[in-house]
């Protein structure tokens, strides 16, 4: 949806706060397992039961909207371990620190084996889950009474309720500070970042975080009477909702593939430069997202922006080196731009097969050389602009949409300007005479094909023009566009 700026999402790259996050909470986690392994485990059984429910779990993870990994499963399990209190009717009082080196512990075998198996884990999403967990176990024991580790169940089974309650407000805290940290590492500690970060962050993950907490709470309350059994019993409801997230996640992915596929077919046939448009919408999202947009309208640009050449495929040839060409300076030394809208000498063949002048008949409206005379302006440190389309076929130098009339079998667009004096001279965006008053086209044109034609060549070059004046104009406080033509004698 895109390493900035890229059509990737933020999330895709490791940001360098949340490769120190990582070094953190591996150094907690490596230190909380050398204090359980000094002072003992509590209850070792049901320890390892939670290491292979999270080493299980960090195996079966999914990918969320926006390229987000998550793992339903080894989040629910860390959570139920942090908050469990009884197994079997006999009180458990594990530790915080035994808390998270028994989550730590699992994420890192699932980790482990899934680098084994050729895959690349992203560690930061791991870290948070260890992190949540230590979250989750402190607050609860900060919060709970102390008999609920010590005393029978029988003695406080009335009082459950608030128990359930106290759980389900833990893990809302617990579920916020997530989002805040998964916020503030994708943005990677910038503070303009943060709040677009923070809100996408809760759109995208907030449904199966809640469920997520919800089966972790009733794993805690099961296991004093179901024993360990409810730990994959609660889990097969995560499960299921997992492969409806991977069947969801891949309709993304072909469609997203099918889209830069088609991005692809203008480079590949010439129309554009080869890589133009992923470098259009890697600029696009950075614009995206420095303003704020939402994660669904960042992908609708990027699919905008991978798909803005598309309507060059109406053109039958592709013009060689595309439909305009930038002559940029090593160096910008003058507030100068030039600008050479006619003389472009590439003729598609659908063009001429269509008028009734030949080949050299209809390039009398041509300004022929006119860019090979200026270009050599390019090493004093002005940039040129120049149309590699023949006037004849399309004027860039006109308004966009001063059409004649005459020329089209269909009804114009109310906003054409079909009244003007250069329209009225046969001489409009698209012109109907040669510079010799001789008429170009054999029949009337078709306005559909006619407007594709503006949108596909007309406004793009208008886009070039617009952003080396405003480069110029940033550089040096003022510009001069020259215009470059050649006059009849």
């Amino acid at each position: 949806m895109t390493a900035l700026p890229g059509t990737e999402r933020e999330g895709s790259r490791s940001t360098l706060v949340g490769r120190v996050f990582v070094v953190l909470v591996a150094l907690c986690g490596a230190a909380a397992a050398v204090v359980c392994g000094v002072r003992g485990w509590t209850e070792p059984s049901v320890a390892i039961a939670f290491v292979a429910l999270v080493a299980i779990g960090e195996l079966l993870n999914v990918r969320l909207p926006g390229d987000r990994p998550c793992a339903p499963i080894a989040s629910s399990g860390a959570l139920g371990y942090a908050m469990v209190f009884d197994v079997g009717n006999r009180p458990v009082d594990q530790t915080v620190a035994q808390v998270v080196a028994v989550v730590a512990i699992g994420c890192a075998l699932g980790t482990a084996v899934r680098v084994l198996a050729g895959q690349r884990p992203r560690l930061t999403p791991v870290a948070r889950r260890v992190t949540i967990a230590a979250v989750t176990a402190e607050a609860f024991r900060l919060s709970a009474p102390h008999r609920l580790v010590t005393a029978p169940l029988a003695d406080y089974k009335p009082e459950l309720r608030w128990v359930a309650l106290l759980m389900l407000a833990v893990v809302a805290l617990a579920t916020v500070v997530d989002f805040v940290i998964a916020a503030y590492v994708r943005a990677d500690g910038r503070p303009s970042a943060f709040g677009w970060t923070l809100r996408d962050e809760i759109t995208a993950t907030a449904a199966l975080s809640a469920a997520i907490g919800a089966t972790g709470i009733l794993t805690a309350l099961a296991t004093p009477s179901m024993h360990l059994y409810a730990l994959p019993l609660f889990c097969i409801p995560l499960l299921f909702t997992q492969f409806a997230f991977r069947r969801y996640a891949a309709i993304r992915t072909t469609y997203r593939q099918t889209i830069r596929s088609l991005s692809r077919v203008t480079e590949v046939g010439g129309y554009v430069e080869d890589g133009h448009s992923h470098r259009v919408s890697r600029l696009a999202i950075a614009i995206g997202q420095e303003l704020g947009l939402t994660e669904s309208n960042l992908l609708e640009l990027e699919y905008a922006s991978l798909l803005h050449d598309i309507g060059q495929l109406s053109l039958v040839d592709p013009i060689p080196g595309g439909s305009t060409l930038v002559v940029a300076p090593v160096e910008r030394r003058l507030p100068v731009v030039l600008n050479s809208p006619h003389s472009g000498a590439c003729y598609p063949s659908d063009f001429l097969a269509a008028s009734r002048l030949d080949e050299q008949a209809i390039r009398r409206s041509e300004d022929s050389y006119v860019d090979e005379l200026v270009t050599g302006a390019a090493a004093l440190g002005c940039p040129l602009l120049k149309a590699n389309f023949p006037r004849a076929w399309l004027d860039v130098n006109r308004e966009p949409y001063e059409l004649d009339p005459r020329m089209f079998s269909g009804r114009l667009p109310s906003f054409a300007n079909t009244r003007s004096m250069r329209v009225a001279g046969g001489l409009g965006t698209i012109p109907r005479v040669v510079g010799d008053g001789q008429e170009i086209y054999r029949e009337r044109l078709a306005v559909d094909d006619t407007l594709a034609r503006i949108e596909a060549l007309y406004k793009p070059y208008h886009r070039a023009l617009r952003r080396l004046i405003n480069k110029a104009h940033q550089t040096f406080g003022t510009v001069v566009v020259v215009d470059c033509h050649s006059m009849p004698s």
